[in-house]
């Protein structure tokens, strides 16, 4: 077991590495890192001997919600990457009160874990409901003052910063400003174009990602279309480069998935993950399967996930025997539950883009699975599905008709194969292999080298 970070080995607030309070009243002001001068020096350290620091919003542990498990796995995936290759990979990343993680953590605040290789330092950290207005401006800066303000048991090399939050970007500038570390920031999405941020928390939130971008010597894309928002702030184009995520690269056997899990191996299942973002698309759910049920019950829709509006609609489905309701499995499971689905279904709420959307495409993807997603044409998860081509058919979000038909489609052998052979191709191409983990291990040892990486994207599909 790891020991736990002494106190005295930690960081401590400093006159010269100040992050300012981010204000929603008044004029908006957010941390000023430019004062601070950038180191330049190479480091001259191989990749094996380097010592890694990587703040993420979340860090899934054993027993979290599916949804946690698609819309995080950047973190986890890059973590255990680093980790086979690294000297020392440790995780600064927060975690709600009650999580089952945090255990009875010291002092009520801080709890420190094992992922394998990696040491995960946990800290407890309220998560609004409803991420706008001066609670999100709450949330980051106290994510900023609590996570960047970590003791850790050995000074890094290179700190990565994993958004969307903006207070993971600004909380790994501080730390890499401290420890006159390389710094790397991982854009998985812009939070501040996020049309449910009000103007004045707009403008902290622009601002502070900016500044922390700017900063960062290296920053990574998840998605070749991120490369806009972050060139709008301002970092240069050949500091941008696309580094999908290190996801697993053998997909798993329907057979061995079902078996498993305990599900029939006949069944022809149509899967669902992830939480029920509003009463309306718990609606487009439940009138789509009331259609399958009269045209047959094939496939049969399964919905994975818990919480009231999961509730209701297990209440409103009773009596439909095409509808089953399954728990969130844990992060070691969840690989099997859509390797065992014939089809996967992703949904978005009629009113609005989800943004975890993207996250569970691209695990369906990944798995080599078809899917039918019920998506917004201007959203990011249709643009991805765009370029996944024939493996993903897509229908409007508020169009229960056009689901079940799509969905009905699939019941046919040939069509489901045809599907799953192109969200192979794509994820080999895109998302699998040894390509993608080996893109983050040379951008991180090129910084590790000199002062500025010349890794490039290589042949990464924009």
């Amino acid at each position: 077991m790891t020991p736990e970070p002494q106190a005295d080995q930690g960081l401590e607030p400093a006159d010269d590495v100040r992050v300012e309070r981010l204000e929603v009243t008044g004029t908006p002001v957010a941390p000023d890192l430019s004062r601070l001068p950038r180191p330049r020096r190479p480091l001259g350290r191989p990749l094996g001997g380097a010592r890694i620091l990587l703040v993420a919003p979340t860090y899934p542990a054993t027993r979290r919600s599916s949804r946690d498990v698609a819309a995080a796995p950047y973190q986890v995936a890059a973590a255990r990457r680093l980790a086979q290759v690294a000297e020392r990979v440790t995780v600064l990343t927060a975690a709600r009160p009650g999580d089952p993680a945090l255990g009875e953590a010291p002092g009520g605040r801080r709890v420190v874990g094992e992922d394998g290789d990696v040491t995960v330092v946990r800290h407890r950290l309220a998560v609004p409901r409803r991420f706008d207005g001066a609670a999100l401006a709450r949330y980051e800066f106290t994510f900023v003052r609590r996570v960047g303000r970590s003791p850790v048991l050995d000074a890094p090399d290179v700190v990565v910063g994993v958004t969307p939050t903006v207070g993971a970007a600004v909380a790994a500038a501080r730390l890499a400003r401290h420890f006159d570390a390389r710094l790397l920031i991982v854009v998985q999405d812009v939070l501040s174009a996020d049309p449910r941020s009000g103007g004045a928390v707009r403008a902290v939130l622009n601002r502070a990602e900016g500044i922390a971008l700017r900063e960062a010597d290296e920053v990574a894309v998840e998605h070749a279309f991120l490369r806009a928002g972050v060139r709008a702030h301002g970092v240069d184009a050949d500091r941008i480069h696309v580094v999908a995520n290190p996801r697993a690269s053998t997909p798993l056997e329907r057979s061995a998935a079902r078996h498993r899990l305990g599900w029939p191996a006949a069944d022809l299942l149509a899967v669902r993950t992830g939480p029920l973002m509003s009463e309306p698309a718990a609606g487009t759910l439940l009138r789509a399967a009331r259609l399958l049920a009269h045209r047959g019950g094939r496939p049969r829709l399964v919905l994975v996930g818990e919480g009231r509006r999961h509730e209701g609609l297990r209440a409103a489905a009773e009596g439909l025997s095409g509808v089953g309701f399954v728990t969130p499995p844990d992060s070691a499971t969840y690989p099997y539950l859509l390797a065992a689905a014939d089809v996967l279904v992703v949904t978005e709420p009629p009113d609005r883009p989800d943004p975890a959307a993207l996250g569970r495409l691209l695990a369906g993807l990944a798995a080599g699975r078809p899917v039918v997603a019920a998506l917004h044409a201007d959203g990011k998860a249709a643009a991805e599905a765009a370029r996944a081509g024939t493996a993903v058919r897509v229908v409007a979000p508020d169009a229960p008709a056009a689901l079940a038909d799509a969905l009905a489609d699939l019941a046919d052998d040939a069509s489901r194969a045809a599907m799953a052979a192109t969200a192979e191709e794509f994820a080999r191409a895109r998302l699998h292999g040894p390509a993608a983990g080996e893109r983050l291990e040379r951008l991180v040892e090129s910084m590790l080298w000199r002062g500025r990486s010349d890794a490039s994207d290589g042949e990464h599909p924009e």
